[in-house]
């Protein structure tokens, strides 16, 4: 049906929808003249019923093909094939077939309303005049029906009109049928075009809206790298050279105790700094994604060991034991480095808030979804709720000093949400003030 109708009306991709609702007016003028003709012979009728409906069936075909031409096609092209095409069928061929079908008694001249009707509609430009014209030819050839009723050439039988009546009655059905049937799948084709948009204007919108948030999270990223290197970096070094400075220039003049403190001092600062460097690697690796993820069976009481042989000297700097309780039998199926990540920042963050002779215990236990459950509980002095809520978002600075005054960034809580939601997991904080803090992830078990 789509191939047969394009044929008729032309090509959807060349022609716009005014065009080829035109071109299937023009076609439809083609059936109706030699239709009319055909049968008009058949039945008998005179001569010129017959003659003057193929002479305009000729006129019409000349106008269709014309306005099919690949070569020419435009929309000035339409405009002006149009008028000559209204022109045409309203001053020549509507009148002449008016008189030589009976006058209002027959019944082709009706069918041809709804004709020049479609035709009015499909032309481009103003239409104005055109429909002022439509009405005064129809006034005036009724006018001169009704005054001059001798210029109307009348059936010779009964039978004659009746045919006529029936046969352009049958037309009109099936040219309103086709015309809406045309009229309905172009709405229907508009519509899926529309629907297509929309679809399309919904997906462009997500992506914006996508690249929108992950635009966002760079600032985020931007502004937090300028955070840390215009305080956090900078506050360690400037202690760090001060006591320095003091020491090379008045280093005999302090007793071995207070150097002893001043050096102390300085090396907590090295301490930190070092490991705020670290974190700072690690982080713009992983916001430039050139941190490989390995997922191998790792025995999670081996690495939580390994990590607190390397945080046992600041651990017990403060006397704070580390206690790992988690059973050798469990295996995890992750990235030893990832994990290892996560379980140093953890224990580095407990340190911080326990004050001196606590304790932070390690432990694990399977749960029932294939995952294994990872708990850093210490005894220290507790996260708000407040501050608990903005510990894993980058916009906000939840940097708070330890028990000792230790500084931080909230970096390595940021870096531990990246590397745990990487294995599919979950990190959460159960926490009370002046109890203690336990960190909570989920990894997945090994199998």
């Amino acid at each position: 049906m789509e191939r047969i109708l394009s044929r008729i009306t032309g090509s959807k991709k060349l022609f716009s929808l005014e065009y080829r609702i035109f071109n299937a007016t023009l076609f439809a003028g083609i059936v109706l003249t030699l239709v009319s003709g055909i049968s008009n012979f058949c039945v008998g009728l005179p001569q010129y019923t017959y003659l003057f409906p193929l002479a305009n069936s000729i006129v019409f075909i000349g106008l269709y093909f014309f306005s099919l031409s690949k070569n020419r096609i435009s929309e000035k092209r339409l405009f002006i094939i149009s008028r000559i095409s209204f022109a045409y069928i309203l001053f020549i061929f509507f009148p002449l077939n008016w008189f030589l079908n009976g006058g209002s008694s027959g019944g082709f001249q009706y069918f041809f309303i709804f004709f020049l009707i479609i035709l009015i509609t499909t032309m481009p430009g103003k239409k104005g005049a055109f429909i002022v014209l439509y009405f005064l030819t129809i006034i005036t050839i009724l006018l001169i029906e009704y005054y001059f009723p001798e210029y109307i050439f009348n059936y010779s039988t009964r039978a004659d009109r009746y045919i006529d009546l029936v046969t352009s009655y049958i037309l009109l059905y099936l040219a309103v049928f086709v015309v809406i049937n045309i009229f309905l799948k172009m709405y229907q084709e508009a519509n899926a075009r529309l629907k297509q948009q929309k679809e399309e204007i919904q997906i462009t919108g997500n992506k914006l809206e996508l690249a929108n948030k992950k635009l966002e999270e760079i600032n985020k990223t931007k502004d937090k790298f300028f955070s840390i290197i215009a305080h956090d970096l900078k506050s360690p070094f400037n202690s760090m050279l001060g006591f320095s400075n003091l020491l090379n220039d008045s280093f005999d003049e302090f007793s071995k105790s207070e150097q002893k403190e001043y050096i102390g001092i300085i090396h907590k600062n090295i301490q930190n700094t070092y490991k705020l460097l670290e974190n700072l690697l690690v982080w713009s690796r992983t916001q430039k994604g050139s941190i490989t993820y390995s997922p191998d069976k790792e025995n999670l009481s081996l690495l939580s060991s390994e990590i607190i042989q390397v945080t046992k000297l600041s651990a017990e700097n403060k006397s704070i034991e580390l206690k790992n309780e988690i059973d050798s039998g469990i295996y995890i199926n992750a990235d030893k480095n990832m994990v290892s990540t996560i379980l140093r920042n953890l224990i580095n963050n407990a340190i911080k808030f326990t004050p001196k002779n606590g304790e932070i215990v390690i432990k694990a236990q399977k749960s029932k979804d294939d995952f294994v459950k990872v708990s850093i509980q210490d005894n220290g002095i507790g996260i708000s709720t407040e501050i608990k809520s903005q510990l894993f978002d980058i916009s906000k600075n939840t940097s708070t000093k330890g028990t000792e005054n230790e500084t931080g960034t909230g970096l390595g809580l940021l870096i531990c949400k990246e590397f745990v939601e990487k294995h599919g997991g979950k990190i959460w904080i159960d926490s009370k003030i002046d109890v203690g803090s336990t960190f909570n992830f989920t990894i997945p078990e090994h199998k």
